[in-house]
């Protein structure tokens, strides 16, 4: 129970996380050009911008945006090493590292993250422009702590990321600082990213997105049939909802909640069941004890705090060997916990009276039973 307690505790947590970005009323969908049909670089980020004007048409679509690697979905994530204009060269093996993300123009606008210096990627930053790139908040943080990064240079980024993508600038100036969105996971730190826009580092497997004014879903056939209208040998990639995308990042805590949950609640019920079988048999077991004691004068509130006191003594033992074995044992769960210590004492305390709430209904039964035992009957001759 006190495993089930802390899950539940955990997991309520986790939604509460400011994950960086708005899930609702948004649709994802893969798509993978194929290296054959799209061996230039520079086709690449025509073909992701004229797609992206061709769904943002439809009246039921309010933006669109395009990016490598989709917060809390499939990871295509590259960490590069980093270097910084006027800055000694840092020792080989302690390079600063970032991961380097593609998006196009209104990426941020679409998921509604906050740019909270300078300025978003717009239609001016081109292929043949000087290199830009957005910077999150937390590498702002770790690397700028005293300075502002608007104006700075990047550089080291890598002009080719195998067949996937390519970097047209090894050096670009920072132009804005979005602020920090959970990639990984929600229960994952954010990572260290550096934004670059699609024309100036195409990639050939992107998760376009579109903000909708109806259910995302319901916008299915349209997303096939611009994509098709552009290359009628292109498949989609995995559909989905982003609201849903999100929930399933989710998954696996909330099936070790829901397990853990159903154990408790057996465990609760066979605890519940043994209680009240020992204490019943017990007072079938001493019926002519009640009689003697009714028939020298005690009474019926004698016999139910006789009772109680019985159950008392078995739940005062239990309920300290439970505690302390969850209280030992409590790494088990440990690493599934987020922002909750495993030896919550709000858990501890809420599990503890619980079993002694359930364990005292449990002894309350046969003690009601006791007191009606009647000694007439019981002492008679046979």
């Amino acid at each position: 129970m006190v495993g089930a307690g802390l899950l539940v505790r955990s997991f309520s947590r986790l939604q509460t996380v400011d994950i960086g970005f708005r899930s609702e009323n948004v649709l994802a969908f893969e798509l993978a050009l194929p290296v054959s049909q799209y061996d230039d670089f520079s086709q690449i980020g025509d073909f992701y911008t004229n797609l992206l004007q061709r769904l943002e048409a439809d009246p039921q679509v309010v933006s669109t945006a395009a990016a490598s690697t989709l917060p809390l979905g499939p990871q295509v994530d590259f960490l590069i090493p980093v270097a910084f204009d006027g800055r000694p060269a840092p020792l080989p093996g302690e390079e600063p590292q970032a991961y380097l993300r593609q998006v196009s123009a209104g990426f941020f606008a679409t998921m509604r993250i906050e740019i909270v210096e300078g300025r978003e990627f717009d239609s001016n930053d081109r292929q043949d422009s000087p290199g830009v790139a957005i910077i999150s908040e937390g590498f702002a943080t770790r690397h700028y702590a005293d300075e502002n990064p608007i104006g700075q240079s990047i550089s080291g980024i890598p002009g080719q990321f195998g067949p996937l993508g390519q970097s047209f600038n090894s050096e670009v100036e920072i132009v804005g600082v979005a602020k920090d969105v959970r990639f990984g996971s929600v229960a994952e730190a954010s990572p260290l990213s550096i934004f670059m826009p699609v024309p100036q580092a195409p990639f050939r497997r992107m998760t376009v997105l579109l903000e909708t004014r109806a259910d995302p879903l319901s916008l299915i056939s349209v997303v096939r049939r611009e994509v098709t209208a552009m290359d009628s040998g292109l498949a989609l990639g995995r559909v989905d909802s982003l609201d849903r995308i999100v929930a399933a990042s989710l998954a696996g805590e909330r099936f070790s909640m829901i397990l853990l949950g159903l154990f408790a609640v057996v465990a609760l019920v066979l605890a519940s069941v043994g209680i009240y079988g020992v204490i019943s048999y017990g007072v079938k077991e001493r019926t002519t004890e009640i009689a003697v004691r009714q028939a020298l004068g005690a009474e019926p509130s004698n016999i139910l705090n006789l009772i109680l006191r019985q159950g008392g003594r078995l739940v005062g033992i239990a309920i300290p060997v439970g505690l302390f074995i969850a209280w030992a044992s409590g790494q088990v769960v440990a690493n599934q916990l987020y922002e909750v210590s495993a030896r919550d004492p709000v858990v501890f305390g809420s599990v503890t009276g619980v079993i002694a709430v359930v364990a005292a209904l449990a002894t309350l039964v046969p003690a009601l039973r006791a007191m009606k035992v009647s000694p007439a009957e019981v002492l008679q001759p046979d």
